[in-house]
């Protein structure tokens, strides 16, 4: 899994033709991590009153 690519290094891999269909591509941290969690059948909860 790849995630927060810089929009410059995007072009870069697509100016290089490099194929990224074998890898899932997340645009930030956070939904990285979400897609990583719900492989495992887990998830980001929020609790209640915590601080």
């Amino acid at each position: 899994m790849l995630v927060g690519i810089r929009p410059e290094i995007a072009q870069t891999i697509v100016n290089l033709g490099i194929d990224l269909n074998q890898f899932t591509t997340k645009n930030t941290l956070k939904k990285g991590i979400e897609a990583a969690l719900e492989l495992t059948n887990k998830k980001i909860v929020s609790l209640e009153g915590a601080k």
